[in-house]
């Protein structure tokens, strides 16, 4: 296990990141183009700071990325692999819905 320790501490890192609603939420918009900070403010009802730090996690644990046009900086979806997972928990959800519901009949 001591081997694997820092595997499982980089996961950790990845899972925290995406444990938070608003984060998820960015992911979802970085999906089909990049955005900079000032169209996020508008699309989120949160302060410009809020969303900055939102945004300093999500790429400090590798899932953004970021490109610099003058003083404007964009933020893009780095591994859009990540979406695979979010698909896969969604399925886990509705999953977990319909045997409930099963229970209930």
């Amino acid at each position: 296990m001591k081997d694997e320790s820092s595997i499982y501490k980089e996961q950790a890192k990845i899972f925290r990141a995406l444990a938070n609603p608003v984060r998820l939420y960015i992911i979802n918009e970085l999906t089909d183009r990049e955005y900079c900070l000032c169209d996020l403010t508008k699309k989120i009802a949160l302060d410009k700071s809020t969303i900055s730090r939102h945004l300093k996690i999500l790429k400090e644990a590798g899932i953004t990325s970021t490109r610099k046009n003058g003083n404007v900086v964009y933020y893009s979806l780095k591994l859009h692999c990540i979406l695979d997972y979010i698909k896969c928990v969604n399925d886990l959800i509705v999953h977990n819905i319909n045997e409930q519901l099963k229970i209930l009949k």
